[in-house]
């Protein structure tokens, strides 16, 4: 099992809704999204919905959900979902705002930074992407600052400059 030394729960029920392996694809990118929801209702969700993802952050925990070696059905697109890692977010507000506390962020972003030095992926917004990003026609991750929780990640890494 491959997983990040920031995970606190494991919870890998997910329904069957993941596939094993990664076709051999090489993990190059990390998609962020939220809950779209403020009660933690993440992997129960999973049990009646075609989708998963790897981790759920939330202000207290971080949740492994599928084994990193697997594909998790979170991206919408089959290609995107065999070359990264999915990772959730509880909201701190509803509608229409969807924001995500400030705790939720830093853990994500240890998570973030971990998973790229594993993989060596360079910390940046080409490689952490949102969910709207993917080809398809989402809003996920609502009100997340992707931008803080990059360079946030890049701080905790200790990557202080962008890469010519």
């Amino acid at each position: 099992m491959t997983s990040s030394r920031f995970a606190t729960e494991f919870n890998f029920n997910v329904g069957g809704h993941m596939t094993a392996g990664r076709q051999g694809q090489k993990i190059d990118r990390i998609v962020i999204h939220h809950n779209a929801s403020t009660a933690d209702v993440i992997p129960g969700v999973w049990q009646t919905r075609q989708a998963s993802a790897h981790y759920q952050v939330t202000p207290n925990a971080v949740r492994q959900c599928v084994d990193e070696n697997n594909t998790a059905w979170h991206a919408g697109n089959w290609a995107m979902n065999l070359r990264s890692i999915g990772i959730e977010h509880l909201n701190s507000t509803g509608a229409p705002s969807w924001q995500v506390s400030p705790k939720t962020i830093e853990r994500s972003a240890q998570l973030v930074a971990d998973i790229c030095n594993r993989y060596g992926i360079t910390i940046d917004r080409e490689h952490i992407i949102k969910h709207s990003e993917v080809p398809r026609a989402t809003s996920c991750p609502g009100g997340l600052d992707i931008d803080k929780l990059v360079a946030r990640a890049r701080e905790l890494a200790g990557q202080t400059e962008l890469p010519s």
